[in-house]
């Protein structure tokens, strides 16, 4: 039984470098920069540099779904760290909101290691730089999960645009 839900096939059709100023919200400033270039749908290439708070959010144990698991609250970290890798995806919602699903790695002083699913709040503290890529070829939709109220990652091939 293959463990394939969702698949769709297309092509990186272009890039989008940036350099983030101190106090962006890196959420915030992802999603903007998508607005900015049209970017509905693509891949978070890299992203790194320093963070002065942090938001990340990391599955628990649950019994209120058929998976067993959810998200837990937010976990907050106020300090010098540094944004060691940043990796995800850029989604369009059904209501088209551009929604990125963008997981984290942290680390700092005396050995700190978190990490997690990036939560807006999430604050730069001298830059963070990186590269996105925008997809062709891919529907990169989120859609309501109804069970779990959360919107959730369906990949599709893009229909053909109709002649005006």
């Amino acid at each position: 039984m293959s463990g394939i839900r969702y698949d769709a096939e297309g092509t990186l059709s272009r890039v989008v470098a940036f350099k983030l100023m101190p106090g962006a919200d890196l959420y915030d400033a992802i999603v903007e920069l998508c607005e900015k270039h049209g970017i509905g749908g693509g891949v978070i290439l890299s992203a790194f540099g320093s963070l002065k708070e942090a938001h990340v959010k990391n599955p628990v144990f649950m019994n209120t779904n058929r998976y067993g698991a959810g998200y837990a609250d937010e976990e907050v970290y106020v300090k010098p760290m540094e944004l060691a890798a940043a990796n995800g995806v850029i989604c369009t919602r059904e209501d088209g909101i551009i929604e990125p699903h963008i997981h984290v790695s942290l680390s700092g002083e005396g050995g700190f290691a978190a990490g997690g699913h990036l939560c807006r709040g999430t604050k730069v503290l001298i830059t963070v730089e990186g590269a996105i890529a925008a997809f062709e070829g891919i529907d990169m939709k989120k859609e309501l999960d109804a069970e779990r109220n959360i919107y959730v990652f369906h990949p599709e091939p893009s229909k053909p645009q109709k002649a005006e």
